[in-house]
C-alpha cells in the first residue's frame, strides 16, 4: 500500500535517465494532471527507435486518489475518474524488456496464449481468412508502416516475430476449437 497520493510507476525492467530523475525532483505536481514518460526499449542490446516501439509515451506519474489500474489479458492500463491534463516530462525511461532472443520467444508464447484466451472468451467468431492474412499483414505493417527496417536486423526480427505472434494466436485458437468439438 502506498503512503503518498502521487505514484511513480516504474517496472522492474525500467530505469530512469539522469535527466528524467532531475526533472521529477523539480516537478511541481498539479491536481488534475498526470505525467507521461518517454520510454525507450532495449532489445537484445540495441535501442529500438522505430518498429512501433518508439516513441512510446507512458503515463507513469499520477494521483492515486483519481486513478486506478484496470487489467486486461495482456497489459494493465490506467483509468482516471476524469480525463487528466497529460504533461510530457523530458528525459527517458529506459526499458530493458528483452535481454535475449529466448526471452522474446517466451513472451511471444505467453502473449499468444493470453490473446487466444481473450478472443475465445469474447465469443467472437474468427473470419476464415483472418488466420491466413493477419500474420503477413502484421509483419508488413511493422516492417514498413512502423519502419522496423530502420532498426536494422533487430527491426526485421521484431517485425517477423510480430507476424509469428499473430499466427501463433490463431493456431492456439484453432487447436482449442478442435478439442471442444
Amino acid at each position: 500500500q502506498a503512503r503518498h497520493d502521487w505514484i511513480l510507476s516504474v517496472d522492474a525492467d525500467e530505469v530512469l535517465s539522469e535527466e528524467l530523475e532531475e526533472n521529477l525532483r523539480k516537478l511541481q505536481l498539479q491536481p488534475g494532471h498526470a505525467y507521461s514518460l518517454d520510454r525507450l526499449t532495449n532489445y537484445c542490446g540495441r535501442w529500438i527507435r522505430h518498429s512501433g516501439w518508439y516513441p512510446d509515451w507512458k503515463v507513469r506519474l499520477f494521483d492515486r486518489r483519481t486513478t486506478e489500474w484496470t487489467g486486461d489479458y495482456v497489459h494493465e492500463t490506467l483509468r482516471f475518474d476524469r480525463p487528466p491534463v497529460i504533461e510530457r516530462l523530458a528525459g527517458r525511461l529506459y526499458h530493458y524488456s528483452y535481454r535475449t532472443s529466448g526471452e522474446h520467444w517466451a513472451r511471444i508464447e505467453r502473449y499468444a496464449q493470453l490473446a487466444a484466451e481473450e478472443l475465445l472468451a469474447s465469443g467472437k467468431k474468427v473470419p476464415f481468412w483472418k488466420p491466413w492474412l493477419s500474420p503477413p499483414a502484421r509483419f508488413l505493417r511493422t516492417l514498413l508502416l512502423k519502419r522496423a527496417f530502420l532498426d536494422g536486423r533487430a527491426g526485421w526480427t521484431i517485425a517477423w516475430r510480430n507476424g509469428y505472434l499473430v499466427w501463433r494466436r490463431y493456431r492456439l485458437i484453432s487447436k482449442k476449437m478442435k478439442v471442444e468439438r
